[in-house]
C-alpha cells in the first residue's frame, strides 16, 4: 500500500548503517495506513512497520533506529510487522535492509492510545535507467561525408536514421544531415542502462520550480553557447515532462563525463565536441541547495559537433540529504 506523506523540514544527524557517510538529513513525516484505537494502551503507542521489499532470505535483518537508539528485527524469526511501543509525540526512524537498497530515513507524530501501520518502501540503490533523446549536430566547415560510432552504456532501445554500425553521413555547414537520400535535422539514439544512484553526486546541481524551468534552461543553455534551434529542440522535451512538478533536482553532465552515457566517436575527428547531458529528477519535497554548477562554453570553430540527452531518476518517497 503506497504511503502518504506530510513534509516538515528538520535538520538531523544520522548514524550509518550501510557504511554511508555521517550527513545532514531532511526528514519527511510517514503517514499511517491506518490507526486503530486500544482501550488497552493508556500512556504508549504501538508502532507496526511493514517491509514490502524485505523477503525471508535466511540471514536477512532490518536494523533500524528510534530516536537514535538502534535494534534489529529478524526476518526470519518475527513473522509479524515491526512492532515498536514508544510514547506520543514526535519521533525519528532510520531503516536498512540492505546494500541492495538506501537507507531510509522518516519520522512519525503518533498519540498514546493507538496502534499505527506503517509502511516503508525502500528505493533501490540499482535501477534500470533510460538514456532519452540524445541527439547529434554535426557543423562541418564544408559539406563532407562524416561517420558517427556511438558506443551506449547499454542497449539501443531505438535509432533515427536507423543504427547500422554507426551513421554514414553527408553534412552541411548549416546542419542538414543526409543519410540515405533522406534529409535529418540531427541523428538520434536512446539506450537503457542499468543505474546505481550512488553514481550521482547529489550535492551538485540545481533545485528549480517546475513553473521556472522553462527560464531556467533558456539562460543556462544560451550560457553554454547553444543556439536558438538548439535550445529549443532541448525545451521542448525535456520542459513539459519536469514542469508538471512543483519542483525538480538538475545536474548537468559535460563532455568526457558523457562517456558514462556512451562512447562516441567521429571520423573525420571534429575540431571542437561539446557533449551536454542533464540529469534530473522530482523532488516530493525541498531539499538543501545543492552547489550550482560551473558551465563550460562552447566553442564553435571550425568542425563543430553537438550532442544533448538525459536521463530521468525516480523519485523518492523518502527524501535523502544532499
Amino acid at each position: 500500500m503506497k504511503h502518504v506523506l506530510l513534509f516538515s523540514i528538520l535538520m538531523v544527524s544520522a548514524i550509518s548503517y550501510g557504511g554511508q557517510e555521517e550527513m545532514e538529513l531532511e526528514i519527511a513525516i510517514l503517514q499511517p495506513d491506518s490507526v486503530v484505537a486500544d482501550p488497552a494502551l493508556d500512556s504508549t503507542c504501538i508502532l507496526h512497520f511493514n517491509f514490502p521489499d524485505a523477503n525471508d532470505e535466511s540471514g536477512i535483518m532490518i536494523q533500524y533506529s528510534i530516536d537514535g537508539v538502534s535494534g534489529i528485527h529478524s526476518l526470519i524469526d518475527n513473522e509479524e510487522d515491526l512492532q515498536l511501543e514508544t510514547t506520543e509525540g514526535y519521533h525519528d526512524f532510520q531503516f536498512y535492509y540492505s546494500t541492495d537498497f538506501y537507507e531510509e530515513y522518516t519520522s512519525a507524530v503518533v498519540e498514546a492510545g493507538n496502534h499505527y501501520y506503517y509502511t516503508v518502501v525502500f528505493t533501490p540503490a540499482e535501477v534500470m535507467i533510460m538514456t532519452e533523446k540524445p541527439v547529434i549536430y554535426l557543423y562541418p566547415t564544408e559539406e563532407q561525408e562524416v561517420h558517427v560510432n556511438v558506443e551506449p552504456a547499454g542497449e539501443f532501445t531505438f535509432t533515427y536514421p536507423k543504427y547500422e554500425d554507426g551513421w554514414d553521413v553527408l553534412a552541411s555547414p548549416n546542419g542538414k544531415l543526409t543519410v540515405n537520400e533522406q534529409s535529418y535535422n540531427y541523428l538520434f539514439w536512446e539506450a537503457s542502462e542499468q543505474l546505481s544512484m550512488e553514481q550521482i553526486d547529489f550535492n551538485i546541481g540545481y533545485t528549480v520550480a517546475g513553473s521556472d524551468v522553462t527560464e531556467f534552461l533558456e539562460e543556462t543553455l544560451s550560457e553554454a553557447g547553444l543556439n536558438s534551434t538548439e535550445i529549443a529542440d532541448f525545451i521542448t522535451f525535456w520542459a513539459p515532462r519536469m514542469s508538471v512538478h512543483d519542483d525538480v533536482f538538475m545536474q548537468f553532465q559535460f563532455n568526457e563525463a558523457c562517456n558514462r552515457f556512451g562512447e562516441l566517436d567521429i571520423t573525420p575527428r571534429p575540431d571542437n565536441l561539446y557533449r551536454i547531458y542533464v540529469i534530473w529528477q522530482p523532488l516530493e519535497q525541498l531539499r538543501m541547495a545543492p552547489t550550482p554548477q560551473e558551465i563550460p562554453k562552447m566553442n564553435r570553430e571550425g568542425f563543430t559537433v553537438l550532442e544533448w540527452g538525459g536521463q530521468e531518476l525516480p523519485a523518492s518517497t523518502m527524501t535523502r540529504s544532499l
